[in-house]
């Protein structure tokens, strides 16, 4: 685990000064910048002036679109770091991505504050001329358990359901590890999230980006659900400016009826209170409670927990070369496109696969 006192000294001083910011995120922590580097990304980090003797630290990535020859796009998540109503900072921030834009040649720029659903509105406003609604990139819903009071009260705010499936865990002997080793804590979380990739037909990354996210991001751990001595659920989390995140998760189907699961996020919510967070982002479910929905069960789980639906403020993007803009939509409508037809595919394959095996549905709202 990193944590701020183990960052380089320009890491852990740029992380102090982030915090000092109302809005500060773990995705604009030096950490989280590096981590994004190793998966390809230019990151831009900039100080920038913010009225008096202020200087709001700024992260944006710059990363092409996917094809040569295309040029590059700005992106900076879940930031700035000032607060909404602040507008000497966000101005100032606003006209520094413009700078950067203009150097790099970059289509546009796209914002993702780190600000909720009924501040959108205002956002709007402060943004000004020129900016405009985007698509997300980070969950725009998502399940936040409220900390604060500790854990007999963030207990009495679940759901029955959540409490029996904790009670139950604990009954079958099902026991939480965290691994020492980032080694084996990475080759671990890579080989349950393999099993939830195959299981649902998504990608997760592998064994090297997670033993990069355990070196790099700040507070990142994972821990492991145990039945028998076997792991069979895994999460990785971070926290950062008193918030716990819930980034990753794997399982196997193994013992799933055990409800492994439930006692990890119970052991991740004992360490986020231990660590002073006052919230656990459980980092996104379906916007409708629509049975019909692939992870609908993902989201009765999150929110069995004690989760509280929220809805963020969304992204906002600027763009400065609208040919190229329209260049690059149509070459990311194209790649999405071949995509959904892939899934499609593998998803009959996969269809054909379980008529002839017969698996049972998974019991338990886990991923």
């Amino acid at each position: 685990m990193q944590t701020l006192s183990s960052v380089p000294d320009t890491g852990r001083r740029w992380d102090e000064r982030l915090l000092a910011w109302p809005r500060a995120h773990l995705l604009q922590s030096w950490g989280w910048g590096e981590l994004q580097a190793g998966a390809g990304w230019a990151v831009e980090r900039v100080s920038v002036p913010a009225g008096g003797d202020r200087e709001l630290p700024l992260t944006a990535l710059r990363g092409g679109a996917g094809l040569p020859g295309l040029p590059p796009q700005l992106y900076v998540p879940k930031g700035p770091a000032c607060a909404p109503g602040d507008i000497p900072a966000l101005d100032a921030a606003l006209a520094e991505l413009d700078t950067l834009a203009r150097r790099s040649r970059a289509v546009g720029v796209t914002i993702e504050p780190n600000a909720w659903y009924d501040e959108r509105a205002a956002l709007a406003v402060q943004l000004g001329a020129g900016w405009h609604p985007a698509a997300t990139v980070q969950p725009a819903h998502t399940a936040v358990v409220d900390l604060r009071g500790g854990e007999e009260a963030v207990l009495a705010r679940m759901k029955p359901k959540g409490r029996y499936n904790i009670r139950l865990a604990e009954k079958k002997g099902v026991s939480v590890r965290t691994p020492d080793g980032p080694g084996e804590a990475a080759a671990e979380m890579a080989r349950l999230c393999a099993a939830t990739a195959r299981r649902q037909g998504i990608s997760l990354p592998g064994v090297a980006y997670f033993r990069r996210a355990l070196d790099c991001v700040p507070g990142a751990r994972v821990h492991l659900a145990v039945v028998a001595g076997e792991a069979v659920s895994a999460v990785l989390v971070a926290h950062f400016a008193g918030e716990m995140i819930y980034l990753y998760g794997g399982s196997e189907t193994a013992h799933r009826e055990k409800q492994p699961s439930s006692l990890l996020h119970v052991h991740v919510i004992r360490e986020a209170i231990a660590a002073g967070c006052d919230r656990y982002d459980l980092w996104g479910i379906p916007p409708s409670d629509d049975p019909a929905h692939p992870w609908h069960g993902l989201r009765q789980f999150k929110l069995q927990l004690g989760g509280v639906e929220r809805s963020t403020a969304g992204a906002f993007e600027r763009v400065h070369r609208p040919v190229a803009a329209r260049t690059v939509a149509a070459s990311g409508s194209a790649r999405r496109a071949l995509r959904r037809l892939r899934r499609r595919v593998d998803g009959r394959a996969r269809s054909d696969i379980a008529v002839e095996s017969g698996p049972k549905p998974d019991p338990s709202g886990d991923q």
